[in-house]
């Protein structure tokens, strides 16, 4: 009785070719956004990011000028297309570069503002005046 539900060679074979044709590579998906070099999406905001003048415009021209992959479309200077397995999506440049800058600095000198433990200030009660790095 087991045997007789066993599914053939052939039609195991047919299943798998099935299987083997819809299956989407994600790699080039990964790369395209994570890679650091050739540079991703996300290697290019950090870049930009931390330019003085940079904006949402000069973020989407860095990506058309340095993203040569076949999953990545722009769209203008507003929105890029990706080729994902499970479909494109669109995603608009709005905001990436402000939700993308590192808060972390101004955080922790607001921080250290409110600190009086002398451990903090070397044995010495002042307050941190600037975001420049302590030393």
């Amino acid at each position: 009785m087991f045997l007789s539900h066993q599914p053939s060679l052939p039609s195991f074979t047919h299943t798998h070719a099935r299987f083997a044709r819809r299956y989407f590579d994600n790699q080039p998906v990964l790369d395209l956004i994570e890679k650091k070099r050739p540079p991703g999406i996300l290697a290019l905001l950090d870049e930009e990011s931390v330019m003085p003048r940079a904006t949402d415009d000069t973020f989407a021209q860095k990506c058309q000028r340095n993203i040569e992959n076949r999953h990545y479309t722009p769209m203008g200077n507003s929105h890029f297309q990706i080729k994902h397995y499970a479909g494109d999506v669109t995603y608009a440049n709005f905001g990436m570069i402000e939700k993308n800058k590192d808060q972390l600095n101004k955080n922790l000198v607001e921080m250290l503002q409110e600190q009086v433990s002398p451990r903090v200030h070397g044995g010495r009660r002042h307050r941190v005046l600037s975001a420049s790095p302590l030393r």
